[in-house]
């Protein structure tokens, strides 16, 4: 069983940090949830996720996340270690993005600054671009803010075949052909792959079991592009923060050098206990990183008595070569 680990320094450091910054406080549009920071989030993005009735119109004041939020504290707490300590201009990558949540979390802060930024996400899934670009728009920031690519993050820079299931916010890279169509009714496969060859999906919906109930989803070819590759069109990155579903026992390792020379923070989700391990002893002391709070996915972690469940695990380190 692998354990927690939490730097006792850093957890209040970043307790300090959040109390020095005032909580958001003010107007909701209806069908929007906010954040502490001000970032409001529609509804609608994560709705197959929750059952929450649709909120109207409304004034909130919010509190920032403490320990007891888990995941959420975290977070944050890597986007503002990393503001904090960014020289002139706050450099960020977000590997999975999804609808980009960590990114606007971090462009909302750094515009409270007088920090230049520069700012990538990079997401698989073709319909969540169009996401990014709408969580943008809702938080007055325009496209120009944020390099976004349609891609991948892979080992290799061979093209990837990817759920295509909108909505869904954990699809994962397959990247042999035949792993999902022999799931596949066989006088269907043909087809489906037909399809594939010529339109780059295979125009076949099928059902797919997740935590949440049924939903459907089709495949699609994607571009890939390797961590060495997005990593080395920086002299710096202030936050490198990664969640692309269990691809990141096979892109990490890749990237080592690349990580240890040019990242000063690494906020590293991750998706099984076996992976947690593998991944953590790339970070170690004697790797000239300092890990400054890890715990596995799935577990109950008990902190200072204050409890939460983490749904995915998690490796915040600190590059201390910087």
């Amino acid at each position: 069983m692998v354990s927690s680990h939490f730097d006792a320094g850093y957890l209040d450091q970043i307790t300090h940090k959040l109390s020095e910054i005032e909580p958001f406080s003010g107007y909701v549009p209806e069908g929007f949830n906010v954040s502490s920071s001000g970032v409001i989030t529609r509804q609608d993005f994560f709705s197959r996720y929750t059952n929450d009735e649709i909120k109207p119109n409304r004034e909130v004041k919010t509190l920032h996340p403490s320990l007891v939020s888990g995941e959420i504290f975290f977070e944050l707490g890597s986007i503002i270690s990393s503001i904090e300590s960014a020289k002139d201009e706050f450099v960020m990558l977000e590997l999975g993005g999804g609808w980009g949540a960590r990114s606007v979390e971090a462009l909302t802060l750094v515009k409270k600054s007088n920090l230049r930024h520069k700012m990538t996400i990079v997401e698989a899934m073709p319909q969540h671009i169009d996401l990014i670009y709408q969580h943008l728009s809702d938080n007055k920031f325009s496209p120009s803010d944020v390099n976004v690519i349609n891609a991948a993050v892979s080992a290799t820079n061979r093209p990837q075949y990817f759920p295509v299931a909108p909505g869904i916010f954990g699809a994962s890279v397959y990247n042999s052909v035949e792993e999902f169509v022999t799931q596949m009714p066989p006088d269907r496969a043909q087809k489906a792959l037909i399809n594939l060859i010529k339109t780059g999906h295979m125009d076949f919906m099928q059902e797919f079991q997740t935590s949440f109930g049924v939903a459907m989803r089709d495949w699609a070819v994607v571009s890939s592009l390797t961590l060495n590759q997005l990593l080395y069109s920086y002299d710096c990155v202030d936050l490198c923060d990664i969640d692309i579903q269990s691809a990141e026992i096979e892109v990490v390792p890749d990237a080592l050098n690349a990580l240890n020379s040019r990242v000063k923070r690494l906020h590293l989700v991750t998706h099984s206990e076996s992976i947690h391990e593998k991944l953590l002893q790339f970070f170690s002391a004697e790797s000239g990183w300092e890990i400054v709070a890890s715990f596995p996915p799935h577990a109950a972690i008990d902190l200072r008595g204050i409890k939460f469940f983490s749904n995915d695990g998690l490796i915040c380190a600190k590059n201390k070569k910087f």
